[in-house]
């Protein structure tokens, strides 16, 4: 069974991309002062609405008879059961938990909250509350539920000689009421840990640059059974009652499927996208035999696809329940019930269904019974593609005013960070908001993006400056231009991470093409933040530091030549070249895209009196997603492309001094290293 996070809990290759790994940071910065903050005074302005799914997380008993679920409102989170009558309570008025499962013996709930793992009975049993401390001085992960035994498995690492580096690791299991027991323990990491029938346990040990699947026998013995490749995903799935193990990879194949291990035969084979287009991620299991029976293919259409016969009717009926559906998402299958939940591109929300083996007898999951929009008044989000001009076939994402187009709209290119991450699929506030206010979306998946294979993943290389990658985003929005649905001469590009220094590089080579960008958190030199990040040691979930990532990826930083083309072709290094405004916004506490390192480029465009204005989130991460400052974010961003289209009515509205969670960063003149006019009226600042 699964809980509907799958999609977090079994996230893909674990690639610890340019701007995708959380790792301290230990070299210097930039030395060049920024802007200096000016504290103004106004009215605080309205903070634009961003629609939320109010279901956090789902998932089915193990007898199929119940199932529970965590659902959000304005005064925060609840968790709810839905009884086999399908009469709902609430268990919990208000919970901080944003993750849950099943007990194997459905007797127990296991809810996942910041720093903590906690136990609810659903019965009358004792022995509810916190279970475990996550995190900090702990270094305690929750990896899972047992599942033949009504306990949880949390990984720990230990930093036994005080040198700051943990060097010694265990596996543990946690019985509701506190009882623990010690299953294995060692000189390598737990990454993930799943249990046998037979007492055995199957683990994914990280080493360094060494990922393996391993088993520990019920003596103790602890035998390897597959050794992953550099950057394979190698993500355990179940084991059956049989003894069968089942893994999401790729076994050196380019997309990722689900395989099957028994004893020391090599991986067979048990499914994969038939259209072979995307990588597999997210299995639901049968609670009872734990074999597999249904294979997500999230990012090529937001597909399910049987992985046992089991599946066959059911999800042939939801196809043609559901023929529109942007996204379909298995939480879970037990003793003959499914649940299903889909979302088409309009709605935020997904809708939850219960269903039976044949697909014939279909109920709400969900007391209120919500149906999914289907409003024509809503914008509409689909997975497209197109041939960039080397041939390749390229997905986007595109998001369509909800309006009839009376003549090409303005287009907002929207790129995703990374390089090597992806656009989830489904529904994407951003990019609704945007179409609400009249532009057409684009989000191109451009080569380097993941979710397509490792060939498409691995297309890019180390070119990432004015190369195939930047083409493949320019030439998403020439491709609409081309079917006139865009006005190519009123585009934008905004991003974060690698989609900020991807808009600020697009928007400074090509100032014919886009009027201006908004860059969130970026990278102004590529070459300086690869570098900066590889200082660190610790190894990401593949086993590798970052350094061997780079390296596998096609980015290696040691070679000299290649890292002075990528810097050499900068935003920071072509900053003479910028002609359209741009809207820059950091993190203070970004330890990922240092605050200084945006200071930086932002005073070199003070030197040399160019359009832009500058935001820092004082108290912000890389994410920029927390508090109000996400919500001004938002308002800057829609006030700022309002003036590049020149919407007159967004213009004429006064803005307020004052956006929370920000503070304006402005060019001083006298300051070192500032020089030269302000941005003040210098386009649309």
């Amino acid at each position: 069974m699964l809980s509907w996070r799958w999609w977090a809990a079994l996230a893909g290759l674990a690639l610890v991309g340019l701007l995708a790994g959380g790792l301290a940071m230990r070299t210097s910065a930039p030395t060049v002062p920024g802007p200096s903050a000016v504290e103004d005074a106004s009215p605080v302005p309205p903070r634009p609405q961003t629609p939320a799914d109010p279901v956090a997380a789902i998932a089915l008993s193990p007898d199929g008879l119940r199932h529970a679920w965590i659902e959000s409102d304005a005064a925060g989170s609840s968790l709810w059961l839905a009884e086999k009558d399908g009469a709902a309570r609430r268990l919990l008025r208000r919970t901080d938990a944003t993750d849950l499962a099943w007990s194997s013996d459905g007797e127990w709930l296991f809810l996942v909250a910041p720093g903590k793992l906690m136990s609810l009975t659903t019965s009358d049993r004792t022995g509810s509350g916190v279970l475990t401390q996550l995190g900090g001085v702990t270094g305690r992960r929750y990896l899972g539920v047992d599942a033949w035994r009504a306990a949880a498995l949390v990984a720990v690492e230990d930093d036994s000689n005080g040198d700051g580096q943990a060097d010694r690791f265990a596996l543990l299991r946690l019985h509701p009421g506190g009882r623990t027991e010690e299953l294995w323990a060692g000189d390598r990491r737990v990454s993930s840990a799943i249990t046998g029938q037979d007492g055995s346990v199957w683990l994914r040990l990280v080493g360094r640059n060494q990922v393996e699947i391993s088993r520990l026998a019920p003596s103790g013995q602890l035998e390897m059974r597959y050794r992953c490749r550099p950057l394979e995903r190698c993500s355990l799935v179940s084991a059956d009652q049989r003894g069968a193990l089942y893994l999401l990879t790729s076994a050196g194949a380019d997309l990722d499927g689900l395989y099957r291990i028994n004893g020391t035969r090599p991986p067979r084979l048990v499914a994969r996208d038939p259209l072979v287009l995307g990588d597999g991620e997210g299995v639901v299991i049968d609670p009872v035999t734990r074999a597999p029976q249904v294979l997500h293919i999230p990012y090529a259409g937001g597909r399910a696809v049987e992985a046992a016969p089991a599946a066959r009717r059911v999800l042939a009926a939801l196809a043609r329940r559901h023929p529109d559906a942007s996204e379909v998402r298995v939480a879970g299958h037990a003793r003959g019930r499914w649940l299903v939940g889909t979302r088409d591109g309009r709605d935020a929300a997904m809708v939850w269904e219960l269903a039976d083996d044949d697909g014939e007898a279909w109920r709400p999951a969900l007391p209120h019974d919500r149906k999914a929009s289907t409003s024509p008044a809503l914008p509409l989000r689909r997975l497209e593609s197109f041939a960039a001009s080397d041939g390749l076939r390229i997905f986007a994402y595109v998001t369509r005013p909800a309006s009839p187009a009376r003549s090409p709209r303005p287009l907002v290119v929207l790129v995703h960070g990374g390089p090597w991450s992806i656009s989830p699929p489904g529904y994407s506030a951003t990019a609704a908001r945007l179409a609400a206010r009249g532009y057409l979306v684009v989000e191109p998946q451009f080569r380097a993006s993941r979710g397509y294979g490792q060939r498409y993943m691995l297309a890019a290389g180390d070119d990432l400056g004015d190369g195939r990658v930047l083409g493949d985003i320019r030439e998403s929005a020439e491709w609409l231009v081309a079917r006139g649905e865009a006005d190519g001469d009123r585009m934008a590009i905004m991003g974060a991470s690698f989609g900020g220094y991807a808009a600020l590089l697009a928007t400074t080579l090509w100032p014919e093409r886009f009027r201006g960008a908004v860059a969130v958190v970026p990278p102004t030199d590529m070459a300086w933040v690869a570098r900066y990040q590889a200082m660190a040691e610790q190894g990401d979930d593949a086993g590798l530091s970052l350094r061997a990532s780079f390296a596998y990826l096609g980015l290696n930083i040691a070679d000299a030549p290649a890292m002075r083309r990528l810097g050499a072709r900068s935003p920071m290094a072509m900053a003479s070249r910028l002609r359209r405004p741009v809207l820059l916004l950091a993190g203070g506490r970004d330890a990922k895209v240092p605050v200084r390192s945006v200071n930086a480029y932002a005073a070199r465009l003070c030197t040399l009196g160019k359009p832009f204005r500058y935001y820092v989130a004082p108290g912000q991460g890389h994410g920029l997603d927390g508090g109000p400052a996400a919500q001004s974010v938002a308002g800057l961003t829609d006030r700022f492309l309002a003036q590049l289209f020149g919407d007159d009515v967004a213009v004429r509205a006064p803005e307020p001094r004052v956006w929370p969670g920000l503070a304006r960063k402005r060019c001083t003149a006298g300051a070192v290293g500032l020089t030269g006019p302000g941005p003040e009226g210098s386009g649309p600042a």
